[in-house]
């Protein structure tokens, strides 16, 4: 599993975003339409897969996954890097060549309104990004589709 950090990070983590978005009632896999996880994929065939707190969306035609978790501090996981995600700040997670992380908090004050997206990609397979790149599409897209 990647670990995921979003924008706005500081030496303490990542900061507050400035957003009246907010996380619905749900589970993680809610968060994010299959049809917006295959595009992001690059696939048609995109597995989603709930587990507790997170959820997994992995191609069937390759290694290339991320994984949404809700709900959970990644900040001992965020390296100090601030990431725009539409405009809400988030912190980026440790990452490696195949692996990278975003983790957003919409409210500071309410664990239940933060999320990360982590992913894994195959360097030199077909998907045509990064796994940051995935990551951070995935964390914008969460964000677009929350209601105001």
């Amino acid at each position: 599993m990647l670990l995921v950090a979003g924008c706005g990070a500081s030496e303490g983590g990542a900061e507050t975003a400035s957003t009246s978005k907010r996380l619905p009632n749900g589970d993680a896999c809610s968060l994010l339409p299959k049809k917006e996880a295959n595009r992001i994929l690059e696939t048609n065939n995109t597995e989603t897969t709930p587990a507790d707190y997170q959820c997994d969306f992995s191609s069937q035609t390759g290694f290339d996954s991320f994984n949404v978790i809700r709900g959970q501090d990644m900040s001992k996981m965020e390296t100090g890097e601030s990431v725009n995600i539409s405009g809400v700040e988030g912190g980026r997670l440790e990452a490696t060549d195949s692996g990278c992380g975003v983790s957003v908090k919409l409210d500071s004050d309410d664990p239940k309104q933060q999320f990360a997206v982590v992913s894994i990609v195959n360097p030199g397979g077909d998907l045509q990004k990064d796994a940051c790149a995935v990551a951070d599409e995935a964390a914008k897209s969460i964000i677009n589709n929350l209601p105001e």
